[in-house]
C-alpha cells in the first residue's frame, strides 16, 4: 500500500513532467536590432543609394554578414535617397524616402500556430493594416506600446502584428511586407517570431495518466485519513 508520501511525490512528478510533454517546440525568432544590425561595418552588401539584404544580429554574430545562415530569415530594404546620417549604428534611418520592406524566410516552424512581427520606430506611425503576410492568415491582434524614448521630438513605439496561421496548411515559405509609413522614420528593432502550437506527446499522454492516477490516490487517501 502506498504511503501518503509516496502519493504526493507520484501526483507531484507526474503534474509536473505531464505540463513538459505538454508544451511546445521553441519558437523560432529573427531579429534586427541596434546591437549589430544597424552598424556599416556589419552590413557590407547594403548601399542605401540602392538598397539591398540587411542579415540578422544571429548572422553578424556568427561571422556571416555577407551571406545568411541556412536558418535566418532576410530582411530587403528599397533605395534611401537622402546622402547622410541614413544608416547609424544606433538605428536604421530612412531620411527623406519611404523605403519598402520585404522579410522572407524559408525556415518555418512547422505546425506553427501563429506568426508576429514586432518594429520600433519612430516618427512614421503604423496601423492594423501597414504589414500584409504572404500566407494571408487572420490578423488576430495589432498593438502599439510607448517605449519612452524619443526621436526629433517624437515618440518610440514598439508595434506588434499576429496573425493566426493555425489553418494555413502546409507552406515552406512566406514574405511579410511593408512600406514605412512616412519619410524620416527611424527603425532601432524589427524581430520576426514562429509560435508552434503545444500538442502532447506520446509521453505526455502518459505522464497526464499518472497524474490522475497519483492525484485519486492522494483524494482516497485523505478521504480514508
Amino acid at each position: 500500500m502506498k504511503t501518503p508520501l509516496l502519493s504526493k511525490l507520484l501526483a507531484i512528478t507526474a503534474v509536473v513532467l505531464g505540463s513538459f510533454a505538454l508544451s511546445a517546440h521553441a519558437q523560432l525568432t529573427s531579429t534586427w536590432s541596434t546591437a549589430a544590425a544597424w552598424t556599416p561595418a556589419n552590413q557590407p552588401n547594403y548601399v542605401a543609394a540602392s538598397g539591398g539584404i540587411l542579415y540578422t544580429d544571429d548572422s553578424i554574430a556568427a561571422g556571416r554578414n555577407t551571406t545568411a545562415l541556412n536558418t535566418d530569415a532576410t530582411l530587403t530594404v528599397g533605395a534611401i535617397t537622402q546622402s547622410s546620417g541614413i544608416y547609424a549604428s544606433s538605428y536604421l534611418y530612412v531620411g527623406g524616402s519611404i523605403p519598402a520592406f520585404t522579410l522572407s524566410t524559408t525556415n518555418v516552424q512547422s505546425g506553427a500556430s501563429s506568426i508576429s512581427l514586432n518594429i520600433t520606430a519612430a516618427v512614421g506611425s503604423f496601423s492594423a493594416n501597414s504589414v500584409t503576410l504572404s500566407l494571408g492568415g487572420t490578423l488576430a491582434s495589432f498593438t502599439s506600446m510607448d517605449t519612452g524614448t524619443s526621436l526629433m521630438g517624437s515618440e518610440f513605439y514598439t508595434y506588434t502584428w499576429s496573425w493566426d496561421v493555425s489553418q494555413a496548411g502546409s507552406y515552406s515559405s512566406f514574405n511579410l511586407n511593408w512600406t514605412t509609413p512616412s519619410a524620416h522614420t527611424a527603425y532601432t528593432q524589427i524581430q520576426l517570431t514562429q509560435s508552434p502550437q503545444a500538442v502532447p506527446e506520446p509521453s505526455g499522454v502518459i505522464l497526464l495518466g499518472l497524474s490522475g492516477a497519483g492525484l485519486l490516490a492522494l483524494r482516497r487517501r485523505r478521504w480514508w485519513a
